[in-house]
């Protein structure tokens, strides 16, 4: 094997109603390539991201991780977000 030794990042927002962010996360895991680090970094960015959102109080704000879900999804910039799309 040996494969490489890399470090990903992954970003997680905190996002209050209307889509406003509020402030970014940034996770990351290191290791070898091809051993889930993208979901691991993606992990420990939305653990960043709700340890802070529940100290500071912003219940009605979510943590919105990379890779969620595709272009455009539930979680796509405001306007284009269906009716219905997320807990706002």
């Amino acid at each position: 094997g040996g494969g490489q030794y890399v470090t990903r990042t992954c970003r997680s927002r905190l996002v209050g109603r209307y889509g406003r962010q509020i402030t970014s996360f940034r996770g990351t895991a290191t290791g070898y390539q091809g051993t889930g680090l993208r979901r691991q970094a993606c992990n420990d960015a939305r653990r960043r991201c709700n340890r802070y959102r529940n100290r500071q109080g912003y219940y009605q704000a979510n943590c919105i991780t990379d890779g969620q879900t595709g272009p455009g999804g539930p979680w796509g910039p405001g306007p284009n977000r269906p009716p219905g799309g997320g807990p706002f």
